[in-house]
């Protein structure tokens, strides 16, 4: 699938070798070794840069997408020049193409030393993972981290910016001092940047900014679920000094407690939201108890000692791959199609798993989480 778009992309800049870092539902990110102007580029990595690519969606009439296309790039240009501006530390503009949705932009972070780019997910996940000193997940150094992170957002929420789709992999980390330095992820110091702004906007609804919050909030709670709770003090914490900073000192404290608020109605809403789903799933899986089914969600957690999954489709459902031959092929953070039958046991409520169906990672997932929506609401979509 992503082939013909990298053929696509290579047209548009000729005799440029590019590599493909990710993939989302509207872009594709890809890096070179080459500037599009000079030779020695006044930029913190002179070696590497990156292309951010909107590529055509053929089921859009072609008028209508040329206008979306153009119209998005030059939205998610401006706000990167903002940020610029403001010294958020974000990636450096280079190159902009906005009728071909093309933006070249400076490459921030560096591999940790398991290979993995130095995202605020990555560098805590090797933290918690591969240093055997289980008090570095907890350090002053993570502290500091977190806490500049609150920083960052502050500063960005202080300015009326938004980013949309505020999760720990769009928040890279980049090393204070990185000339002649072996990086070893507990002993750099770290600076926190911004990435990836194709859902941002400009907006001082303390609602919006909340919900941003939230966003990391609940990434930090899903994948760094021993130390969350920590993680994420520490984060609201340095977003509190950032409202507290002289600059800021006419409407920082006042916007600061409006934003505080929104967000505690925020997490409020979505509690009973969640519980709202967890008696919708217990209704349906008792009153087809003992049926086959076939359900389409995400998996949020396995445990591979007991073979035990948690699937949520508008609300979490117990898998049980105990007995099941595809047990090694269901992964955390993948959305999956599952046939299987509902246990007869009222007081065991889940799902004894037959097949496991992975779903592409080219799939649009907004259309998924409304399938899933859907599923769930009639029941007549589960089949004996």
């Amino acid at each position: 699938m992503t082939e013909p778009l990298v053929r696509q992309l290579q047209q548009y800049v000729p005799n440029i070798e590019v590599e493909i870092v990710s993939q989302g539902a509207e872009a594709l990110v890809f890096q070179t070794s080459t500037h599009p102007y000079i030779e020695h580029p006044f930029l913190r990595n002179q070696t590497k840069f990156i292309i951010k690519y909107r590529p055509s969606k053929p089921y859009r009439h072609p008028k209508i997408d040329a206008q979306i296309t153009k119209s998005r790039t030059i939205g998610e240009a401006k706000f990167m020049c903002k940020l610029s501006k403001l010294g958020i530390q974000s990636p450096s503009l280079i190159s902009c193409d906005f009728p071909k949705g093309i933006i070249w932009m400076e490459y921030l972070g560096q591999a940790l030393p398991n290979g993995e780019i130095s995202s605020f997910k990555n560098w805590l996940w090797y933290l918690e993972k591969h240093v055997k000193d289980i008090k570095a997940c907890t350090s002053d150094e993570v502290e500091k981290v977190c806490f500049d992170v609150g920083v960052l957002i502050g500063r960005l929420h202080l300015n009326d910016m938004v980013h949309g789709d505020l999760t720990s992999s769009n928040i890279l980390l980049q090393p204070v001092e990185t000339e002649n330095q072996t990086i070893q992820a507990n002993k750099v110091s770290w600076e926190p940047a911004l990435i990836d702004f194709g859902l941002s906007s400009f907006s001082g609804l303390p609602e919006d900014k909340a919900v941003d919050l939230y966003v990391l909030e609940r990434a930090v709670d899903s994948t760094h679920s021993d130390f969350a709770k920590r993680y994420n003090e520490w984060l609201l914490k340095g977003y509190e000094k950032a409202h507290n900073l002289q600059e800021f000192e006419k409407f920082g404290k006042k916007k600061h407690l409006e934003t505080i608020k929104r967000l505690e109605e925020v997490r409020l809403r979505e509690l009973a939201m969640e519980a709202q789903n967890r008696r919708v799933d217990a209704t349906l899986l008792k009153s087809n108890q003992n049926k086959l089914v076939r359900i389409i969600g995400k998996c949020e957690s396995y445990d591979t000692n007991t073979y035990k999954a948690t699937l949520l489709c508008n609300g979490p459902v117990t898998l049980d791959l105990s007995s099941s031959d595809q047990k090694d092929l269901i992964t955390a953070g993948k959305y999956y199609e599952i046939v299987g039958k509902i246990s007869n046991n009222p007081s065991d409520l889940k799902i004894h798993v037959y097949s496991v169906i992975e779903m592409s990672d080219n799939l649009n997932i907004n259309a998924v989480e409304k399938l899933v929506s859907y599923c769930q609401k009639v029941p007549e979509l589960f089949h004996e």
